[in-house]
């Protein structure tokens, strides 16, 4: 009788954490919202980033940046972060839409494109 209940006891525990992991991922949990998401610079270019109104910094190409929820980093061809290399600013948001795997990590590849790693 003790074997039963225990594999009663492991058969429940193990669909309720099956359960509350797909839960959790149905409603959008952010499991990356503590340590940021990881944009890897896969543009091929070195490239510069401006982080939140902060200085002008180097991003070599192959490197990454962790952005975090707050973040807002602009991409840019030159040293002075005067010539964007894509359109607009990247957000936390932004690269949490596209991190479909829930790794958290993208990538930035040549054409300006952010994409999932």
């Amino acid at each position: 009788m003790k074997k039963t209940g225990l594999l009663v006891f492991i058969i429940v525990s193990l669909i309720s954490g099956v359960l509350g992991d797909a839960s959790a991922s149905a409603a959008g949990e952010d499991k990356c919202e503590g340590a940021g998401i990881v944009l890897g610079n896969q543009s091929m270019l070195d490239l510069w980033y401006r982080r939140s109104g902060g200085d002008c910094a180097i991003w070599i190409h192959e490197h990454t940046l962790i952005i975090k929820p707050k973040d807002v980093v602009g991409i840019f061809y030159d040293m002075t972060c005067d010539k964007r290399f894509c359109g607009g600013d990247i957000t936390y948001d932004t690269l949490w839409k596209i991190d479909v795997s829930r790794d958290c990590s993208a990538r930035i590849l040549p054409d300006c494109k952010l994409s999932d790693m």
